[in-house]
């Protein structure tokens, strides 16, 4: 490095580097600059760099004198790194060999080759060996390590790098900021920018300054600017943080992250209270109701917090932060799973102590030490300002990973490691199905999870497109569909500017008019709306306009060049109404897509037509003071989507058709079973597929090829063999059955699968498999309240509605244990009449109300 090219440096704020250089005074003036900045990083110098003295380097007990000095240093150096990077280099040391360890800083520090060389192969060099020293591949050495070893060794030539602390400065001053690639590169950067400052504060002061106190200068400025900071910027959110949108949680993996381990290598975090029997938290309506559990098991009642945050409030595709203890951060990453229960075969805990999990693809995985404390709740929502001081810790401590961790914020990622959700192996078989088809239904006996699967399939298929933010068309929409016609002609005019005259051919072409034909579904006559509304708000002042009905507010006039501007009276109205939105429409969010936008759900009945599937004449409010009724034709819930997906065609959208075979298949879908079909699907990128013309609008009508079709049927209310063949023919069908291993072997004593094995067996005898019973009626049962509960209200009453006015087969379905002969009564003068069947024995059900041990025996004596 030639120094003489580095000893000036270019402050673009002179004014604010003056006040720099006075705060550096008053620092050394009272003595802080001996006792809180030069003390401690001499001492540094003087004994780490008495063991890498050329001499001592060479000399065949190196290992041990720095293996000595690391030690003495270790509060030095995690003072200017951090604690796990002192604890690190030392562990490194202890591994490798005398020579080995000669060899990497004579080369280093003594090497012929330019600064950002030696500094390049050193760093290849340790990385390559220091994540098998300890057992970790991802462990590397940092730079700001690196800069302790040159500074200790030549504290004249170098000093310690802190990526930060020139950020600060190069934002404060004005002056230019770190350049560089490679390690090496940004600590040249690094060092002319600290030469340069080394000169200018030494000027400045009027007595040379050494580069050990310019570091210092550099380090008061930052603790200055926090100090001047107001209340109201104290408790406003970091500017990287005030465009965050993703949600952040902290989620301690066990007291004293004793979990951790195993989270990071199942990409999972988990929570414990193991105390509660329940062994799927979601059973909790209410934070109230896990009060009263914790209460009853003697455990406090702050926990509910943190329970219901990992159950209910922790969504797909947030960030999770791990925290060892209040002050240390050991890990960062992405939420991929919903929760987690206990005995849910799919869960990736390891210890029993902490049995809930969810998925975590864990992104940042180095530790660092944050300088405020998280408190004592095991989950909880990480704050804007704890997020900022959190990625500042990172800047300093690991500041290779700062880049990654600004990604995580603006929800730039893709989940590749990990599933992005822990599904079943009916969900998993759903999204596989869909690699080969767009139409799917499922169907099966009443119970077996349908719904709940398409849920989970939703979520799991659509995902990966919520990492992305809400395009700005889509925002502009949204922003547009709030409005009338005349509040968007306004809007026109005002983005309009700086033009401020318009003619309608203008108007028309502009944003907000064609989203307003967009949302209005209009394509025909438009130029004629506008100029009724034009005119209709035109001030009564204005002459140039021939139109009686006017009407409030007025907004517009014309010139004589027919020409459309909005009136002052027109502009503030337009300021105290649309401020708002304009300013909305000028800065678009950075947030992400709900999932809502890519997802709709309906559910078929018997009157459902195909008007309200695809399209159909339908009546409209009048507008403004208008007094007849308007028809226009409007798109139905399976066109809609379809126009969402023509206009986004690199998301997949889903339409989930609830209880799919109850409407009139042929009548609701009309033309389009034939478009839905794969090979027809209509690809407008290149013009292949199929259309047809609608009826009603008389529009050629495609279904895009990123539309999907999830239907559900229940086949107790109606046999499959019953459908319209073209829709047999055109979905693909996937059976879903009673799954026995979803239940518990032993619930108060009752063996749930043999029980619900058995009555399935006995249904499937007496009726068909179709009406079997699912395994949802007998989940997350635990005791015999339960039990009852869900015998009696659930199970029975659908098997009396199988074998309606069939006593004799509900009874042999139920056993001869839940029925007891109805004794005869007298309600007949002179006899029963002949009509009557004496002979048949009747039976009523038994209720077993106060009884628990007769219930729990009658349920056994099924499958005994």
């Amino acid at each position: 490095m030639n120094h003489q090219d580095s000893s000036s440096i270019k402050i673009g704020n002179t004014e604010e580097f003056r006040r720099a250089v006075a705060a550096f005074q008053e620092f050394e003036r009272d003595g802080r600059l001996d006792s809180e900045e030069r003390a401690y990083k001499k001492r540094l110098i003087r004994v780490l760099g008495a063991a890498l003295a050329r001499a001592e380097i060479e000399n065949p007990q190196f290992k041990e004198k720095l293996q000595a000095a690391l030690r003495e240093c270790s509060k030095e150096i995690s003072n200017l790194a951090d604690f796990r990077t002192a604890d690190d280099i030392r562990k490194y040391v202890a591994d490798v060999t005398n020579e080995r360890l000669q060899e990497l800083f004579l080369r280093l520090l003594y090497g012929s080759e330019s600064l950002v060389t030696r500094v390049n192969w050193f760093k290849e060099q340790v990385d390559s060996e220091i994540g098998v020293a300890l057992n970790d591949p991802r462990k590397k050495i940092y730079l700001a390590l690196i800069s302790i070893f040159l500074t200790a060794a030549f504290p004249d030539k170098y000093t310690f790098y802190r990526a930060t602390l020139m950020g600060n400065a190069a934002r404060k001053w004005g002056i230019a900021p770190i350049a560089g690639d490679s390690a090496g590169e940004k600590y040249e950067s690094y060092m002319q920018n600290m030469l340069g400052l080394q000169s200018a504060f030494g000027e400045a002061l009027g007595h040379p300054l050494d580069l050990v106190d310019t570091h210092s200068a550099l380090w008061i400025n930052r603790e200055r600017d926090a100090e001047n900071r107001t209340e109201e910027e104290e408790n406003a959110p970091s500017a990287a943080v005030q465009t965050l949108q993703i949600p952040i949680w902290k989620v301690a993996p066990g007291r004293g992250a004793s979990a951790w381990e195993m989270c990071r290598a199942n990409n999972c975090i988990v929570i414990g209270w193991r105390e509660l029997t329940s062994p799927d938290f979601r059973r909790f309506a209410s934070k109230r109701e896990i009060e009263q559990a914790l209460a009853n098991v003697g455990l406090p009642k702050g926990g509910a917090d943190s329970i219901w945050n990992f159950v209910q409030e922790i969504k797909l595709n947030q960030l999770v932060v791990a925290n060892q203890g209040l002050t240390d951060v050991v890990g960062i990453g992405i939420i991929c799973s919903d929760y987690i229960p206990r005995d849910d075969p799919q869960n990736p805990s390891q210890d029993s102590s902490l049995p809930h999990a969810r998925r975590v693809e864990w992104r940042i995985t180095e530790p660092v030490r944050v300088d405020f404390q998280f408190g004592q709740q095991t989950v909880a929502p990480v704050k804007s300002e704890q997020w900022a001081k959190i990625k500042q810790a990172y800047a300093e401590q690991h500041p290779e990973l700062l880049s990654e961790i600004e990604k995580l914020e603006r929800g730039e990622f893709s989940n590749t490691n990990v599933p992005i959700q822990t599904e079943s192996r009916q969900v998993q078989n759903l999204i596989k199905i869909c690699k080969e088809t767009r139409n799917i239904i499922l169907y099966g006996p009443p119970g077996t999870g349908k719904t709940y699967n398409v849920q989970r399939f939703r979520d799991a298929f659509l995902a990966p497109q919520l990492r992305k933010a809400v395009p700005v068309q889509e925002q502009h929409l949204a922003l547009v569909s709030e409005l009338n016609w005349y509040e968007a002609i306004a809007l026109a005019m005002i983005l309009g500017a700086p033009k401020t005259h318009f003619r309608v051919q203008e108007l028309l072409d502009s944003e907000p008019i064609r989203l307003m034909m967009q949302v209005k579904q209009r394509e025909k006559n438009v130029a004629n709306t506008l100029w009724s509304y034009l005119q209709t708000h035109t001030s009564p002042n204005v002459e140039t306009v021939r139109f009686t009905n006017r009407r409030d507010p007025f907004l517009f006039a014309k010139s004589t060049a027919s020409e459309w501007f909005l009136t002052d009276e027109g502009k503030a109205w337009a300021n105290d109404n649309l401020a708002q939105t304009f300013e909305a429409w000028r800065n678009p969010s950075s947030q992400q897509i709900d999932i809502n936008q890519f997802f709709d759900f309906i559910t078929f009945h018997q009157s459902f037509a195909y008007e309200e599937f695809v399209e159909g004449l339908k009546p409209l409010e009048p507008e403004d003071d208008a007094t007849f009724v308007q028809y226009r034709v409007m798109s139905g819930v399976f066109k809609k989507i379809c126009e969402r997906a023509a206009r986004d065609p690199n998301n997949n959208y889903l339409l989930i058709i609830d209880e799919i075979n109850r409407a009139n298949i042929s009548k609701v879908f009309g033309e389009l079973i034939t478009l839905i079909e794969d090979d027809k699907r209509w690809n407008e990128q290149e013009k292949k597929g199929m259309k047809a013309r609608l009826p009603y609008s008389q529009q050629e009508f495609g279904v895009p090829a990123n539309v999907y079709i999830l239907g559900t049927m229940n086949t107790a209310d109606r046999s499959i063999a019953l459908l319209d063949i073209a829709l047999r023919r055109r979905f693909t069908f996937v059976e879903m059955m009673p799954l026995l291993e979803k239940v518990g072997e032993n619930v108060a004593g009752v063996n749930l699968r043999a029980l619900l094995e058995r009555v399935n067996a006995r249904i499937t005898a007496l009726l068909d498999r179709d009406h079997q019973l699912g395994h949802s009626y007998f989940m997350n049962l635990e005791n015999a309240d339960d039990l009852r509960f869900a015998w009696y209200h659930r199970v029975v009453p659908l098997l009396q509605e199988y074998f309606y006015n069939d006593d004799q087969r509900l009874r042999e379905v139920l056993g001869k244990a839940f029925f007891e002969k109805r004794p005869e009564a007298k309600i007949w003068e002179g006899g029963a009449p002949e009509m009557l069947d004496t002979e048949t024995e009747h039976f009523d059900l038994q209720q077993f109300e106060n009884d628990d041990q007769a219930f729990l025996n009658a349920l056994r004596a099924i499958y005994a």
